[in-house]
């Protein structure tokens, strides 16, 4: 899901680090502590000494832009920012000078460096007086260790459990202590296969617990190991409708109903947190995960054709592995919020309309007939 940037997201999360530089101060004093830091996450040194890097030439390119003229102090100092949102670490380089000269920054070594992998993505944005803003964002590597020491890998043809051994699941909300009991779980029930890395990364997945980007359910056997597991994402802080997924369901124990009580359970989540609603994508050849969301009152809303990658492969189907996954997108509405307006092309309004039903949301559909702008 991609969401759009905000003024209030630059400040939304809490600082690891956040120091200001003046012109005095050399560009490797901000690269040092930025490489120090990645490498106190456990980033690798070689990993983190890139990251460095990038800092670095982001520092000493703002300073070769003019000082803004509206803010005379601040314009010889320059503000860096990190903090972690997910499985991501955040960096900004802030600078009180003139903006970036588009037709130039496409050339600047800071751009070089990001397509050459030394950082997962970099962008930049002006807001006149409140500075200039290079955002980097990193993937934190989080090496699972003796997570998966004798754990064995579960093929579909594993013994099923009974119903009486079934009836003493309990299910319950995750704490952050239970991070490598999920990993186990996760690859006890599909090896490496498994295409959302962040199951095999206990550090993360308590990060996410701790911070409430993640809250989760599992379902736990009576000898402890965990044999389900689904949970609420939150791509940021501020969002309010996250995620249903990362659902993990121990190949014992399908057919006993187990998805559909973690996902009641993760509803019931949603409900104390007062959500408006959940949002899901479905692989169209996973018929039984669509099955389960519709139960639960999700409403098909939308066909993603070919968004997922032709690397994804499913495993324990029998059709053939091949080509891009299309994606089925579902809500679920968890309450009832106030009526609104939208403003559609007319001819758009029989979808608008039959959607907006079938989720029980007051829509009013608004029309115009001026040119668009721009």
């Amino acid at each position: 899901m991609r969401r759009h940037v905000t003024d209030q997201d630059h400040e939304s999360a809490e600082p690891i680090l956040d120091q200001t530089i003046h012109d005095q101060v050399p560009n490797t004093a901000a690269g040092t502590s930025i490489g120090m830091t990645m490498a106190g996450l456990g980033m690798p040194v070689e990993h983190a000494g890139r990251v460095r890097t990038v800092v670095e030439e982001l520092v000493f390119e703002a300073r070769q832009r003019e000082p803004f003229a509206g803010s005379p102090q601040k314009s010889h100092s320059i503000r860096i920012c990190m903090d972690v949102l997910g499985q991501n670490v955040r960096i900004r380089v802030i600078d009180y000078r003139m903006p970036i000269d588009r037709t130039q920054g496409a050339r600047l070594s800071s751009r070089r460096l990001a397509s050459l992998g030394f950082i997962d993505s970099l962008r930049t944005s002006s807001r006149g007086r409140e500075g200039n803003v290079a955002e980097c964002l990193v993937a934190l590597v989080d090496p699972h260790g003796t997570a998966l020491d004798g754990v064995q890998v579960l093929d579909e043809g594993a013994q099923a459990v009974s119903d009486e051994e079934a009836s003493k699941i309990i299910i319950r909300e995750m704490e952050p202590a239970d991070a490598v009991g999920l990993v186990r779980c996760a690859y006890r029930c599909y090896g490496y296969s498994y295409p959302d890395d962040l199951l095999y990364q206990p550090t993360t997945i308590r990060r996410l617990l701790k911070t409430g980007l993640m809250r989760s359910v599992v379902a736990v056997a009576p000898d402890g190991d965990f044999v389900g597991h689904a949970a609420l994402t939150f791509g940021h802080p501020d969002d309010r409708v996250p995620e249903a997924g990362r659902l993990v369901v121990d190949p014992r124990y399908r057919g006993h109903h187990l998805a559909e009580r973690l996902g009641l359970a993760r509803n019931e989540a949603a409900t104390a947190l007062k959500l408006p609603g959940l949002w899901a994508e479905c692989v169209t050849d996973h018929v039984a995960s669509q099955r389960n969301f519709a139960m639960l009152g999700g409403v098909e809303t939308g066909l993603l054709i070919g968004a997922d990658a032709p690397d994804v492969v499913m495993s324990g189907f029998n059709q053939k592995n091949h080509g891009r996954r299309t994606l089925l997108a579902f809500y679920l509405p968890i309450t009832v919020g106030p009526s609104v307006e939208i403003h559609v092309p007319e001819r758009f309004d029989p979808i608008f309309e039959k959607i907006g039903g079938r989720l029980g949301l007051s829509r009013s559909l608004q029309h115009t007939t001026a040119d668009p702008t721009g």
